[in-house]
Order: C-alpha cells, then structure tokens, then sequence
C-alpha cells in the first residue's frame, strides 16, 4: 500500500529525473544545432519537419539513450540531499525499515525501466528511422544515393548445400535501380545456375525485382542451357534497404521486425544475423539498468560522508561511467567466445553483484 512517505520519495525521484532528462537534452539540442546550423541554412529543411521529423526523434532517442544514467544522478542527488537533511535518519527512527525505504525507490525504478522497454522496443526505433532518413535528405551535404561493387549472399540451404549469390556494378538509392546485375546459384563449388541482365528495377507494388534482358544460363551435367527474355520479374531475399544499407540500422528495426530480420539473416548466411542478435538481447537487457543504478545510487547516497553531496556525486559518477565502458566495450572484451545473451547480460551480472554489495555494506 501506498502511503504519504512513499508518495514523498516518488515525487521526488520522478521530478528529479524529468529535470534531469530535460536539462541534458536541452544542453544536446543546442550543441547540435550549433555544430548543424551551417547544414540547415545551406539545405533549408522545412521547419515543421526539423522540429517533428528530426528534433523530436531527436530527443526520443537521446532520452531513452541517457535515462539510466539520469536515473542514477537523480537518485544519488535527491537521496543525498534527504541524508544530508537528516530525513533519511528521520525515516528510520521513526520505525521505516531501510528495505521499506528501499522498495519505494526499486517499485519507481521498475515503472521507469518498463517506459523505458516500451520506448526501446517499439518507439525510439521508429523515431530513429525518422531522424536518419531526414538527415540523409536535409542535413548530409553528400548523399551517398549510389553503391558500387556490390557483392552479397543472399540464400544458403544447409540440407543441399546450395547458396546463392548477388553482384551489381552499382546500385541506384533514388530510383532503386542497379545496372550489370548477376545471380549465381553454387552447390559443392560447381557452378548450378546464372543470370545476366543489363539492369535491375525494384517494384514496389509486386515486392519484387524487374530484370531487363536477363540471360539464363544452367548446367545440367556439365551441359549448359542458355534461355534469353526481355524482361523478367523475379522475387528474392534482398531489398533495396539491404543493399543500401544506412546508420544504425538494427537500432531503426522495432522488437518484432529484428525476429523477422533474425530468421531471414541465418537463411541467407550473411553473418548479419549476429549484430541483430545482439540488438534484440540488448533490447530486454538495457532497461534493467534503471533498476541496478537505482539500487547502486542508494546504496551510495544513504551514508553521510565529510565532502556531502558533491563526493557522492563523484563516486555516483565514476560507478555509473564504469557501467556504461562495460556496456559499450563488453562485446569487444569477449569477442565471440560467448553467447550472444551472456555478452549483453555481463554488465548487469557484475554490476548487480556490485549493487548487491553495496546494499550489505550501506548503514541500516
């Protein structure tokens, strides 16, 4: 049950929190309006798609970037204010049990972790998508409309051993055209089927590719069967968003549409399938962070200490940019020695147990 006293600590944890996220975003908006403003003279993007289109996914996706780490100062700063003022002392003479205390602080920083999930799995990759998309149209000053040399396998059939593979001279973003196209199906080494075309066109409507004049070729027994066409629509397991791939691709894909693109990697053996992989653990392992920094930073800020507040903030800051190297630097340290789920689980296995041990130590 809900009480006057856990209301207190609820406001205060969530109040904190939005200034914290508002302050930061704030401060991130204006250096990159600063270090873009040359880019949005010269392009003049429309200023209701700046601010919806690009500002606002902007701020999704910083946000939810830097929640934890706001979570965590703005527990260390409000709970080291309440020890400094002698209200956590109060509480606890008061006949409040430190647990009790610190289940208020764990049941805000669970509905926090479950926005954040939501926004993680669902929203912020739709708004990055956005964000991307504007800044390849009104904000980079060279669009890379065009890819060369394109090489890319796009089927393996571990039954037959069979894969098959694309190569395109290059490959037109804006019109979703390639020119000098050509598919090889290999089985055991030997070459099993081919086809030549002048130019490939991706049709929308139908979901597949357009060849024009394409040139057939399979080999029966060392025998080889050439068959000519004008044209011919034919469907295969690549799009145009698979060969001109953009920035933070897997981060653009929601929850549902990373399972989908899984399955489809591990059918064409690209070895994509592994970042996605990681993507989608990181997707469930990252909002728990919420959860074990807040347990981290009141641990931390319930002792009195002689530099008050602004040590603790220190030693707050220095744990949480120690979490966050693990976080990033993780799958670099372990390679691919581990699953993909225990590379992106570490950080809070060990900073758990470091929360854990915290929590034992802290003056009850």
């Amino acid at each position: 049950m809900v009480n006057k006293l856990d209301w207190y600590i609820i406001r205060k944890f969530l109040g904190t929190f939005v200034f914290m996220v508002l302050i930061i975003l704030a401060v991130t908006v204006v250096i990159d309006i600063a270090e873009k403003l040359d880019d949005f003279l010269d392009r003049r993007p429309p200023i209701d798609r700046l601010i919806i289109d690009y500002y606002l996914n902007f701020c999704l996706f910083f946000g939810n970037l830097l929640a934890p780490i706001c979570i965590f100062l703005s527990v260390i700063f409000f709970t080291s204010r309440m020890t400094a003022n002698t209200e956590i002392v109060a509480m606890l003479s008061g006949g409040v049990s430190f647990y009790r205390i610190l289940r208020t602080y764990m049941l805000t920083a669970l509905f926090l972790a479950g926005i954040s999930f939501v926004l993680n799995a669902y929203i912020v990759p739709v708004a990055t998508k956005k964000r991307i998309d504007f800044e390849y149209k009104f904000i980079k000053k060279q669009i890379a409309s065009w890819e060369r040399d394109i090489h890319k396998k796009i089927a393996e059939d571990p039954k037959t051993g069979q894969e098959t593979f694309v190569y395109l001279y290059s490959f037109n973003q804006l019109n979703n055209t390639g020119i000098l196209f050509t598919l090889e199906v290999m089985q055991d080494g030997d070459l099993k089927r081919r086809i030549d075309a002048e130019s490939i066109q991706w049709v929308d409507s139908t979901r597949s590719w357009r060849l024009i004049s394409p040139k057939i070729h399979n080999f029966y027994d060392r025998k080889e069967v050439i068959q000519r066409k004008p044209s011919m629509d034919t469907t295969l397991l690549l799009t145009p968003d698979d060969i001109f791939i953009k920035d933070l691709k897997a981060e653009s894909m929601p929850l549902n549409e990373i399972k989908k693109g899984i399955e489809l990697e591990s059918v064409r053996g690209s070895g994509l399938d592994k970042e996605l992989t990681m993507e989608y653990y990181r997707r469930f392992a990252y909002p728990f962070a919420a959860i074990i920094l807040t347990l981290i930073g009141f641990s931390v800020s319930t002792q009195k200490r002689r530099g008050g507040t602004p040590l603790q903030i220190g030693i707050g800051l220095v744990i949480a940019f120690a979490y966050v190297l693990l976080v990033v630097a993780g799958q670099a340290i372990i390679g691919d020695k581990l699953p993909a789920w225990i590379a992106v689980w570490l950080p809070n296995f060990v900073f758990f147990g470091v929360a854990f041990f915290l929590l034992r130590i802290a003056p009850k």
